[in-house]
């Protein structure tokens, strides 16, 4: 049988972004669903568990990993990986020094969202090399702000941005999937929840269990 392609979310500590992004990108594909997915970080302390308000975070989107422990990238993450997703600058900055191994498959969430479907290939390896990510500089429109410092509400407009590049990054990694229309469905959902509670709306969000069909729609359309 062949080996479903992963992608591995960085982040620094592997207690926030990565944890979150890899939960939500698992969370739409299902368990047995076209990617594998999994999380790690540049500078970690191994064996630690997620933070209590990325937890709560996870929690206002229904969802758990109550047996995550935090894991340091490693080369053989690099050689199991079809794509890395990092969140900033210092990640990209730390495989040079650390794990060079990693830049030709290691790119910004935000800038796989946009690049993607630009590129031609009929595997996930093929649109990941065309990318050329070995040349490429990060911007600073690329990066995903760490919420480590901040207070839930940090916490919760991080998992909120993640959301929205998650739903968006598995259009991108798998258009053809039958859950595509399904995905576009809930990143409607999604922006218009962002747009109401930005404009301070009395009807800030739609039924939590018209999102929670969609999103088991869309896993079941992976399976």
């Amino acid at each position: 049988m062949t080996e479903r392609p992963m992608v591995t979310m960085v982040c620094t500590g592997n207690a926030a972004r990565s944890v979150m992004a890899a939960l939500l990108l698992r969370d739409r594909l299902g368990d047995d669903g076209p990617v594998e997915v999994a999380s790690a970080g540049t500078l970690v302390l191994p064996g630690h568990p997620m933070s209590t308000r990325t937890r709560a975070a996870l929690e206002r989107h229904g969802l758990a990993d109550p047996h995550h422990r935090s894991r340091q990238l490693e080369l053989a993450d690099v050689h199991r990986s079809s794509l890395l997703l990092v969140m900033e600058p210092s990640h990209i900055h730390w495989m040079q020094r650390r794990l060079p191994e990693a830049l030709p498959i290691a790119c910004s969430l935000k800038r796989a969202v946009q690049q993607l479907p630009m590129v031609s290939g009929s595997t996930l390896d093929e649109r990941v090399a065309a990318l050329d990510l070995v040349s490429h500089e990060f911007q600073p429109w690329e990066e995903v702000i760490d919420p480590g410092a901040g207070e839930q509400p940090v916490f919760d407009a991080c998992i909120d941005e993640l959301s929205g590049l998650i739903t968006s990054a598995l259009i991108q990694t798998a258009p053809a999937s039958p859950a595509f229309e399904l995905t576009k469905e809930v990143t409607r959902w999604e922006a218009e929840r962002r747009r109401q509670v930005q404009a301070g709306s009395a009807t800030t969000t739609a039924s939590c269990s018209s999102v929670a069909n969609l999103h088991s729609r869309c896993s079941g359309s992976c399976a």
